[in-house]
């Protein structure tokens, strides 16, 4: 059986059932998925939420999405 990993995950902090801060640990702690990075595309933009999100995400961007900034991001984790 073949086993896809994707290069990079883009990561809502809202999510229904589970935060993305949950998800994402649960990733970083699976040793087959932990080498993947996670950016953080969220609406949660105050500064507790960033330091709620600590050193979690490869990358914390905010909505409305600066497009340029993804676009560094996405290339800088690729």
């Amino acid at each position: 059986m073949e086993v896809l990993q994707p290069d990079l995950i883009l990561m809502d902090i809202y999510l229904s059932g589970m935060d993305g801060l949950e998800a994402t640990r649960i990733i970083q702690d699976t040793p087959l998925l932990k080498s993947i990075s996670v950016v953080a595309i969220t609406a949660a933009a105050m500064k507790h939420h960033r330091q709620q999100a600590g050193d979690l995400f490869a990358a914390y961007l905010t909505k409305p999405v600066d497009f340029e900034e993804l676009a560094r991001e996405l290339a800088r984790n690729l």
